[in-house]
């Protein structure tokens, strides 16, 4: 969340440079950028031992926000409008900063979505996240100021369908010490799918108040799957194999590792011309991998956290919606072969329906010393006859000796909310050249579990949830032209498979999203 955009602040600009010099003048955030640095220059004068993340959070959580409208000038601003206010400086003159909050270059790299980080997580003066479905949290870490110990009070402004609250809601701190606190949303009846906005508010004992903006939403509910898999090995089940009669050595074909998928802390997407991969009862066209030994499907929403440690499975943190064939701390080494040896990751397709991605000699971080080979072979699509696995994990060439002290070997759903797993977060000497492990879908019998709306083309208003289809124990229900499923907000009713609409009607049930059919 930013610091105010310019709107009505004013700023010269040369014009085309003519001679004689012309000049002109412009107003927007481009106009605003200098007008925050000379705020942070003058800052810098008074404290001259903050941090820039310190100066930032001071601007902000003592920023004006009374009075601030949107470009229409009748209707108020929201923090995306405003940022956190209008600067004041004349407040932070005065000693009304008594809490400050900072962070490290080191953090702010690590947080890069591109990166898989959880911008989230940093230290800052806001609070955000666009997928709060039912609950969600936020961690910060605040440094006293002030010339002496005071009390703080924290108090929050709730929109319709939430509940803030902050824990420690009382603390006192000494100069120069630290408290942490935590920010708690309980969204389960968001009116909305639009962004909504609250406040946090610390109001010391001597009366100094600095302010911290929130923003929320619930984009896109995480469906709960419809299905499970289950786990085979090549040791107990002969159908457990890659239908190539084992490892499947790609060199053996022809095929190189690519140069440009090598590094550490790097994730890349693929297979976009591939059909759809079904996982989890859901398609996704291509998905992404990472030098972790990590394939994430809809990355953009799955993929975050600290990617490079690996999980139990299943885990609600990111990532997740995830393969793991052998999920540790890695980084890939690229080799073209002229050495002797190929090293790095080799992409190949067998037809629309059949994916591979081969790791070669990938060295735990800063080990120095290869792995191993292990690959991932993946069917789009589901094939519930037995001995069609949809996901075969493989093995070859292991080094016992420079193998990681913890791995993982599985699948995990959206949300982390169904796994299944060979290997979860333990020790890999358990795996063998050779040994392959198999994924098979299932669908679960009809049950709460299986309840899911799909939120395409739906509209939700403050009043119900409307939406034109569903999914039930694994069957598609369509409510008639014309009319709509009804979630009424609040209240909770147990469906149950087989229920019908009528063509063109209409049906009214109330459901409680955190309860009975949590999606």
């Amino acid at each position: 969340m930013c610091l105010p955009p310019g709107v009505g602040i004013i700023a010269a600009q040369g014009v085309n440079d003519p001679v004689p010099a012309e000049w002109g003048t412009n107003s927007g955030t481009s106009m605003a950028s200098p007008h925050v640095a000379g705020a942070g220059a003058l800052l810098k004068t008074l404290h001259p031992d903050w941090t820039p993340t310190e100066m930032q959070s001071a601007l902000m959580t003592t920023a004006v926000t009374m009075g601030v409208r949107k470009d229409g000038r009748s209707t108020p601003a929201d923090p995306f409008d405003r940022g956190a206010g209008v600067v004041d400086l004349a407040a932070i003159a005065k000693n009304s900063v008594g809490l400050v909050l900072d962070e490290t270059e080191a953090d702010y790299i690590s947080a890069n979505p591109a990166m898989g980080g959880d911008p989230k997580q940093l230290n800052l003066a806001s609070f955000g996240n666009s997928l709060c479905v039912g609950f969600c949290s936020w961690t910060r870490t605040l440094t006293s100021v002030a010339p002496s110990t005071l009390d703080w009070t924290a108090s929050v402004t709730n929109p319709e369908g939430w509940k803030l609250s902050v824990s420690p809601s009382h603390f006192s701190i000494m100069p120069g010490g630290t408290q942490q606190i935590t920010v708690t949303a309980q969204a389960v009846k968001l009116p909305t799918p639009d962004w909504s906005f609250g406040q946090i508010k610390l109001t010391s004992s001597v009366g100094a108040m600095q302010a911290f903006p929130v923003a929320l939403s619930f984009q896109t509910r995480s469906p709960r799957p419809a299905g499970n898999y289950t786990v085979t090995t090549s040791v107990d089940d002969a159908s457990c194999d890659t239908v190539y009669g084992g490892y499947i050595d790609l060199e053996q074909y022809g095929l190189s590792p690519a140069s440009a998928l090598q590094g550490d802390s790097r994730y890349w997407t693929a297979f976009s011309d591939q059909n759809p991969v079904n996982f989890y009862g859901l398609d996704y066209t291509g998905f992404a991998f990472s030098d972790d030994g990590l394939i994430v499907f809809d990355n953009a929403n799955n993929l975050g956290g600290r990617v490079y440690v690996p999980q139990s499975l299943p885990d609600a943190a990111l990532p997740n919606n995830l393969i793991a064939m052998l999920w540790s701390d890695l980084e890939i080494i690229y080799d073209d072969g002229a050495s002797g040896t190929q090293k790095g990751i080799t992409l190949a397709t067998v037809g629309k329906d059949l994916s591979i991605v081969e790791y070669d000699d990938p060295e735990v971080w800063n080990s120095g010393a290869s792995v191993g080979d292990f690959e991932v072979v993946i069917n789009s699509t589901v094939n519930n006859d037995p001995g069609h696995p949809e996901i075969i994990v493989a093995f070859d060439n292991l080094n016992p000796d420079a193998l990681p002290d913890l791995a993982t070997v599985g699948v995990e759903s959206i949300g982390g909310k169904e796994a299944a797993a060979y290997l979860s977060n333990a020790d890999p000497a358990v795996l063998s050249d050779g040994l392959m492990v198999c994924f098979g879908y299932q669908k679960h019998p009809g049950n709460c579990r299986d309840y899911w709306i799909l939120d395409s083309g739906s509209v939700v208003n403050q009043k119900a949830y409307e939406a034109t289809k569903v999914i039930f124990a694994g069957k598609d229900f369509a409510v008639g032209e014309g009319g709509n499923l009804v979630l009424q907000s609040g209240g909770i009713v147990g469906l149950f498979p087989g229920f019908r609409v009528a063509a063109g009607g209409s049906m009214s049930v109330s459901v409680d999203f955190a309860s009975v059919c949590p999606l």
